[in-house]
């Protein structure tokens, strides 16, 4: 794994890693959190915190490092393309994909209760 995907990865770890806290602190009060959304960005189901606050973030740290781990141990020749391109890509993907969560969240939050 080259150095910027190791940065990368470092930074995307890091960032979903400072996530469980602060979502600890914003949706902490809440007995139950949004666990699915409909098309329109509503909250169609409400289930344990848990899921948002900490489950998401570790899930998507662990498929990072596996992802991580296979670009770095894969041989070369095995991979298509340029395996740093595909670390960034997936790093972007799931963090973008957990702060999209945690917007739609904070929305739902803040029609509940306000800010």
């Amino acid at each position: 794994m080259s150095g910027i995907a190791a940065l990368v990865l470092g930074a995307a770890i890091l960032a979903l890693s400072l996530s469980v806290f602060w979502a600890k602190q914003r949706f902490g009060h809440f007995e139950r959190l949004p666990q699915h959304y409909g098309l329109r960005g509503e909250a169609t189901s409400l289930g344990s915190p848990a899921l948002i606050i900490w489950q998401l973030p570790v899930l998507f740290i662990l498929a990072l490092i596996g992802i991580g781990g296979a670009l770095a141990f894969v041989p070369r020749e095995l991979q298509n393309g340029d395996p740093t391109i595909g670390m960034i890509v997936a790093c972007v993907s799931l963090s973008g994909a957990h702060a999209f969560i945690l917007w739609l969240t904070e929305r739902w939050a803040r029609s509940q209760h306000g800010p």
